[in-house]
């Protein structure tokens, strides 16, 4: 597996919803996202209010979007090392690195600062996340460039209440597990060449397999309004998952160029 996918992907994620999705299925009309963009959970950017917040391989970076024309580099600080993903909850960043998983709140002048992180220093492996307001749910996996040494391929689900210290709860043996999507207690888990989980985390120390999609390699998925987008190397894949007794495929785009 090429080691660019995590950033092109996760790109491409976002950018299918930060630009658009209007048109996802005719059936549905989607509720609008306000002001903070949708990406996936491989994704290197976002969007809350009018601030553009950017990882690099260290860095965390704030854009001013007042002029969407001419976005202005008003802040930069740094996180760790082998930074490789963002995720916005209301006014904090998530953000996965090779060792931790980071929080960050972001204040009023649109600056982060430092709450709190989870140290997996143990396990050296890049971590998508995402996150409820109890809970966060990391991915750690073996292979690539931010894997240094014995790694393991598991989920992770932290208590995250008290933001100020999160705590492991529960980890789930995966395959290969990438990207993530949460909806409620509806967890979508991308296990590459394995395809596609679907878990009810309501009670996050015993998750229970609702779905399993094996005729597909997933590498990120989307949750809105009972969408569920999913990107694959040569594929993307459109889900209907309003009704969790019948989550379904309603479409299947070649993306590979």
């Amino acid at each position: 597996m090429k080691t660019v996918f995590n950033s092109f992907f996760g790109g491409l994620v976002a950018l299918l919803f930060i630009l658009s999705f209007a048109a996802c299925t005719a059936d549905n009309e989607l509720a609008s996202s306000g002001d903070t963009g949708v990406g996936g959970s491989l994704a290197r950017f976002t969007i809350i209010g009018d601030y553009l917040y950017a990882i690099d391989h260290t860095n965390l970076k704030v854009f001013d979007l007042e002029n969407p024309a001419a976005p202005r580099l008003v802040g930069e600080q740094e996180v760790g090392q082998i930074v490789e993903t963002i995720f916005p909850l209301n006014d904090l960043l998530f953000i996965g690195s090779a060792q931790s998983s980071y929080i960050y709140r972001v204040t009023d002048n649109g600056i982060p600062e430092y709450v709190s992180e989870y140290d997996h220093s143990l396990i050296v492996s890049c971590d998508p996340i995402v996150a409820t307001e109890k809970y966060a749910y990391v991915t750690l996996r073996s292979g690539g460039d931010c894997r240094v040494g014995f790694t393991l391929n598991e989920l992770h689900i932290l208590d995250v209440e008290d933001i100020n210290n999160p705590r492991l709860i529960a980890t789930y043996p995966m395959q290969h597990p990438l990207g993530l999507g949460i909806d409620g207690d509806l967890l979508f888990l991308c296990d590459d060449a394995a395809g596609l989980k679907v878990f009810n985390v309501a009670d996050p120390a015993s998750i229970e397999l609702l779905y399993h999609f094996t005729d597909m390699v997933a590498y990120d998925v989307i949750t809105l309004d009972g969408q569920l987008i999913v990107v694959g190397p040569d594929d993307l894949y459109q889900f209907d998952y309003r009704d969790r007794n019948n989550i379904r495929i309603l479409s299947q785009i070649p993306i590979k160029a």
